[in-house]
Parts: structure tokens; sequence; C-alpha cells
């Protein structure tokens, strides 16, 4: 019986560095996909790019991205994205957590998308950024069906 409840815990302790979520929310009658244009801000002191990853990918998806510092905000913007991104250590740096939240002009809430993945389920920044930006625009890549 001790075995037992060696294993069992063993397990909880295994299944519990095998975590990752995906969500987001976006504001009710929200349609991500009529927004024109988009300004990802830099945030703080981050040195990975993610700015520049999640402008990228929103060109990528069809829209027109742009990034860069918070005062450098065109005046003609349809949304703009602020992101948090989490790292941690574990025998390798890895980012733990994405948060990405995008306003309208106005600073109204128009969504916010999260992923959180521990270090045995972990992924690379860019797929962290696209799983995100999909889920949120709850948009599959061209040749992929549900």
């Amino acid at each position: 019986m001790r075995i037992i409840s060696y294993l069992f815990v063993a397990a909880i302790l295994f299944l519990s560095g095998c975590s990752a979520q995906l969500k987001s929310n976006i504001q009710p009658g929200i349609d991500l996909t009529s927004i024109n244009s988009f300004y990802v801000v830099h945030f703080n002191d981050e040195r990975h790019g993610i700015d520049k990853m999640i402008s990228d990918e929103l060109n990528n998806m069809g829209f027109r991205a742009t990034y860069g510092e918070e005062e450098n905000i065109p005046k003609d913007v349809d949304a703009i994205v602020t992101y948090v991104d989490n790292w941690q250590w574990d025998l390798t740096n890895y980012m733990i957590k994405l948060s990405i939240t995008m306003r309208d002009s106005d600073d109204s809430m128009i969504g916010i998308g999260e992923s959180f993945r521990t270090s045995l389920v972990r992924k690379s920044p860019p797929e962290m950024v696209k799983e995100v930006l999909y889920d949120m625009f709850n948009y599959s890549p061209p040749g992929v069906t549900e």
C-alpha cells in the first residue's frame, strides 16, 4: 500500500508540472476582424522582442500592425495592443505566461488573451504569441480544420 501511495504522490507532482492553459475573452459585440490597424506597445524593459513578434503575427494574419514605444502611438490606429510576458528559470529561461490586451483608441477594452505553460509543456515565444492571437481571433491557419 505504501508503494501505491508513493506512486500516487509522484504522479500528482509530475502532472502538476505539465500544466497549460489558453484563454481569451473578447467584449460582446466586437468583431476583431473588423479592426484595420494595430499598434503594439513595447513593454517596459522587455528584451525578447515580443512586441515585434505580436506585430509580425498580426501582419501574417492579414492585418496591418506596427510596434514601438507608448509615446509613438499613431493617431489613426484602431487598436492598441499591450502585453505582459512572464519568464521562469528551469535549466533554461522560458516564457511561462503571456497576456495580450487590446483596447480601442478611446482606451475601451476590446479583449484579452492569455497563455500559461509550465516547463514540461513550454512553447517558444513565437508559438505562444501565435496561440494567444489565434485564440483571441478564433482563427485557424489555412489547411487546419476542427
